[in-house]
């Protein structure tokens, strides 16, 4: 008898089949996408090269989602753009947010879309008023606080299931079966 294919590749390890080719689903790398950042990295590179993107954020939001940023001026601004103005709409010069950086020195009526309260407080101090037509989120009211000297409201506790009862003598089953009784 000849010799086998079998004895004859003894040693050398992959049998004359290559690396991976001989066994299961050989020279796919992996599952699916896979090793897409380890072993098959270049195979990542050329798809996005070619408008594929299997990894991070593509493309932008549009601006209906990601929201418009505000037009924004200072209360310390009022003073030095609008000079002897008592009564300033602020909106239809094209700002939508006032915030409170800097210091009002005389008396001003504002009328903005939003502003910080910051800035409302210093424009009242100075003797005007701020009116805001944006409407504010509301925050959830916090659970009521425990009166000093009272214990905290206990939580609702689920009932326990009830355990069914062992046969009288009989010792529960822990991990390997009782061995038989020796005669």
């Amino acid at each position: 008898m000849g010799k086998t294919k079998t004895k004859k590749f003894r040693g050398s390890g992959r049998h004359g089949r290559g690396r991976k080719a001989g066994r299961g689903k050989g020279l796919r790398g992996g599952k699916g996408n896979a090793g897409l950042h380890k072993h098959k990295y270049a195979t990542t590179v050329k798809w996005q090269q070619e408008g594929y993107f299997h990894f991070g954020r593509v493309g932008i939001k549009p601006v209906e989602v990601q929201g418009v940023a505000d037009v924004v001026v200072n209360v310390g601004d009022l003073d030095a753009r609008w000079p002897g103005q008592s009564t300033l709409d602020l909106g239809k010069l094209g700002y939508t947010k006032l915030l409170g950086g800097g210091a009002v020195k005389r008396a001003v009526n504002v009328t903005i879309e939003a502003a910080s309260g910051s800035a409302v407080k210093k424009v009242q101090a100075a003797g005007g008023k701020v009116q805001t037509s944006r409407v504010k989120k509301v925050k959830k009211p916090a659970a009521p606080a425990a009166k000093p000297g009272q214990a905290p409201p206990a939580k609702a506790a689920a009932p326990a299931a009830a355990k069914p009862a062992a046969p009288s003598g009989a010792k529960p089953a822990q991990g390997k079966p009782p061995a038989p009784p020796k005669a």
